[in-house]
């Protein structure tokens, strides 16, 4: 296995192993969000002003147009893919089947489904505040770009449930790399 793939719902944790993995182990990311926004200013698809107004809901929404367009998928996907080449080890933020099989066709990836039960998962994103309250988590746990992250998490070589101390999510981490 030459590339770690992270999947999870939305704050069960990816950013922070992808992260911890970068610290300790010195692996590199790419973010699937981040060329999804590159490619998005580059096309002319959203500004910096719609970024800085609203960096998360802008790009769900460009992802999810993005997604919806004939050969939009490729078009990103294929620059993560350059980039992962170039010597990024870690692949974070995959949000669904057609990228994850492109993905495993070009690179010898191994999955790792980063979860976390629901009320934790909200109480990360309240304190961040990414979300006013619970009718607004549920909302954003609807949106488009979260409903195939279950069916890759079922696909996963790795499971990491995080429901506890960063101590604790870390300590699964080494074991895993240890494995």
């Amino acid at each position: 296995m030459d590339y770690i793939v992270l999947v999870g719902q939305r704050s069960a944790g990816k950013d922070t192993v992808a992260d911890y993995l970068q610290s300790e182990y010195g692996l590199e990311q790419v973010v699937f969000s981040e060329e999804i926004m590159d490619l998005g200013l580059e096309l002319g698809e959203i500004t910096q002003d719609m970024l800085d107004n609203d960096l998360k809901g802008t790009l769900a929404d460009w992802g999810t147009r993005i997604r919806q367009m004939e050969n939009g998928s490729e078009m990103y996907i294929t620059r993560v893919i350059e980039k992962a080449k170039q010597g990024y080890q870690i692949i974070n933020g995959m949000r669904d089947n057609i990228e994850l099989e492109k993905i495993l066709e070009e690179l010898d990836a191994e999955i790792w489904y980063v979860k976390a039960n629901p009320i934790t998962r909200f109480i990360r994103t309240y304190k961040a505040g990414l979300t006013t309250g619970p009718l607004h988590f549920l909302k954003l746990t609807k949106k488009p770009t979260e409903q195939f992250i279950e069916s890759l998490g079922k696909k996963a070589d790795v499971v990491i449930t995080n429901n506890g101390s960063l101590d604790s999510l870390y300590r699964k981490v080494d074991r895993k790399i240890d494995n």
